[in-house]
């Protein structure tokens, strides 16, 4: 901030001064501040931008939040299972040694995995660091990226929530530029640059040629199947009367709520499941090692 403002006090613009710090002030940012510079009416168009980004970040933190419980017992159920498979296994195997018993399939195959981990476990863990090296470095990639974006659209309950994420971030985005006065077609460059999504960031550039050639939004946003039909009438709707930037205010309001009451819903659903997943494993480590005593007291019998 020190440095925007020795910028203008050399005499650049506000604009200027941010475009220095691109990894700071996105194209979004410079092109809000330069409407509202040329228009006289700066600081409506930074209110709609701190509207804008004020209600992103509450939105990337309630996901982040609902992330971090699942992930957090997965860690912890990976742990509990190595500490099993390295402790408790082998005084099973020692006993099973002493009185000689066939054990089960299911028995032998957890054994196997044990011994596996107790006698190759520096191996273990750096075949398994490459691989997670490598699975991440093909994920950054261009293909790799498209491929997460797809599958996030498609992966059952949760697609639902990266849609309204999208639409979310779409309508408040849209709405906050063109009510800060940027040009439509401006806009939607922008959009298509910042979305999180590149099946989405291709639909809003497929958009964007169209209203390039005259096409009302409605049109080309319908054609995508990316967009819900009530987004698009809400759009047509304001473009016919309009108020465009309105509707799609209330569109991102929508869905902010919508995303809200998901992600409240996952996370209270989420508890009983990862408990039930984390008891099936755990229970299925510890009947293997019973199984051969439960056998033996039925022999004696």
């Amino acid at each position: 901030l020190d440095q925007v403002r020795q910028g203008i006090e050399a005499g650049s613009s506000l604009r200027d001064a941010l475009a220095k710090h691109p990894r700071i002030f996105s194209d979004l940012w410079l092109n809000v501040v330069e409407t509202g510079e040329a228009s006289g009416h700066l600081p409506q168009s930074l209110k709609h931008l701190a509207r804008y980004l004020e209600s992103m970040r509450n939105i990337q933190r309630k996901a982040m939040t609902a992330l971090t419980y699942p992930i957090a017992l997965v860690i912890a159920s990976v742990l509990a299972t190595t500490i099993f498979l390295l402790k408790i296994i082998p005084i099973f195997m020692t006993l099973f040694e002493s009185v000689n018993v066939p054990l089960p399939l299911l028995t032998r195959l957890v054994i196997g995995l044990s011994e596996l981990l107790r006698e190759r476990f520096v191996l273990v863990v750096l075949v398994l660091a490459v691989v997670a090296t490598v699975v991440v470095q093909l994920l950054k990639s261009e293909q790799g990226r498209w491929f997460l974006d797809r599958l996030a659209l498609r992966i059952p309950v949760f697609d639902r929530l990266f849609v309204y994420l999208q639409l979310t971030q779409f309508a408040q985005g849209l709405s906050a530029m063109l009510e800060s006065g940027v040009p439509i077609l401006y806009s939607l460059e922008i959009m298509e640059r910042s979305a999180g999504n590149r099946v989405y960031g291709r639909a809003i550039g497929e958009i964007k040629e169209s209203v390039r050639t005259g096409h009302l939004i409605a049109d080309p946003m319908g054609a995508t199947g990316l967009f819900p039909p009530m987004v698009v009438q809400m759009v047509l709707v304001g473009e016919e009367i309009g108020k465009l930037g309105e509707m799609l205010t209330r569109i991102a309001q929508y869905y902010e709520m919508k995303v809200n009451t998901f992600i409240e819903r996952l996370t209270v659903l989420f508890e009983p499941v990862a408990i039930m997943v984390m008891a099936v494993v755990i229970g299925t480590l510890v009947l293997a090692m019973y199984l051969p005593i439960f056998q033996s007291i039925g022999v004696i019998r």
